[in-house]
């Protein structure tokens, strides 16, 4: 789990799992070999591999073998962690589970497998690796963990302490959704759907379900949001006073230099650009009132349950938006 330095002869007796040299454990056989280390490659020799638990001062099993992990030890490891939460697998990583939590090279990963492959276990435990292999450039602050649910978030909870590093923050996507919505709107949690599927079981609200559940409405929304951007926007002059007004071509410029954005955020950016650029200019004091009134009121629609009807009713289903009790 962590190095372990001899002082006086400086010497590591122990090695961390993160370390380079530690890789070769779970990747070769016993026999020449080498590892990449910060200073280049290093050629060596793997003499033997042993596996061994001590507990309580006791010495339980040790084991020689080529393999990185023996079946009964794979068990024996398997078994004891079977509680209601999840444990560090740093005694029990596969050879093809190490180089995923040791890719450098891919940035975007993704980690595919069936229900109870350890999908979720290599993620965390690449996590801690990045976080210490990494830790002049990045720190726990910098990464989000996204949770299906709460109990979910609570089965994981003390991986990274057990590994030794702090938590990380952890959100699910009902609160990513919150923040997004500003907070203003009131929604069905996955809970609630479930709940009302089960006790009422409404032909209606299960189609809307199972529509917006599909492939093919993500689909659509996408093309939807395309629509919006090339029609929803009007630039129009904004005149600040009797002798500054910001041409509507300079407007539209900065509507579509800042494309990479989300609309929401696209409005914030461009305004904020286009007052640094005017009140340089100028010299003038835009209140707030102005700020809001410069990209707003050339939006057709600036309401986020007005846009959503829109995109129903062009989709041909308006009844798949329902307000009763606050649930859309």
């Amino acid at each position: 789990m962590h190095t372990f330095y001899d002082s006086e002869n400086k010497i590591s007796l122990i090695y961390d799992w993160r370390v380079p040299i530690s890789g070769m454990y779970y990747d070769h056989e016993p026999g020449e070999t080498s590892y990449t280390s910060p200073v280049g490659k290093i050629q060596g020799v793997i003499s033997l591999k042993r596996q061994y638990r001590i507990r309580n001062g006791q010495l339980e099993y040790m084991i020689e073998n080529s393999l990185t992990i023996h079946d009964d030890i794979l068990q024996k490891e398997l078994s004891s962690n079977a509680d209601d939460k999840m444990k560090n697998i740093v005694a029990t990583i596969q050879r093809e589970q190490n180089k995923i939590i040791r890719n450098e090279e891919a940035h975007p990963l993704i980690i595919q497998g069936v229900a109870g492959s350890g999908k979720t276990s290599i993620a965390l435990h690449r996590i801690v690796y990045l976080l210490y292999t990494f830790k002049e450039s990045i720190s726990s602050k910098d990464i989000l963990i996204i949770s299906p649910n709460k109990v979910f978030a609570d089965y994981i909870a003390n991986v990274l302490p057990e590994l030794g590093e702090e938590t990380v923050p952890e959100t699910n996507m009902e609160q990513i959704l919150s923040s997004v919505l500003d907070n203003k709107y009131k929604y069905q949690n996955f809970f609630d759907q479930v709940n009302e599927i089960l006790i009422k079981s409404r032909e209606d609200f299960i189609d809307r379900v199972r529509y917006k559940s599909s492939f093919d409405f993500v689909t659509q929304l996408d093309n939807f949001i395309l629509h919006i951007e090339n029609t929803y926007f009007k630039a129009a002059d904004v005149q600040f006073s009797k002798y500054v007004t910001i041409p509507s071509e300079f407007i539209e410029e900065q509507f579509r230099r800042f494309n990479r954005y989300s609309m929401r955020k696209r409005f914030e950016a461009m305004t904020e650009y286009i007052l640094e650029i005017t009140t340089a200019r100028y010299r003038l004091t835009i209140t707030t009132a102005e700020r809001n009134m410069l990209i707003r009121k050339m939006f057709a629609r600036n309401d986020d349950i007005q846009v959503y009807k829109d995109f129903l009713e062009c989709r041909g289903c308006p009844k798949c938006l329902s307000c009763e009790k606050s649930n859309a």
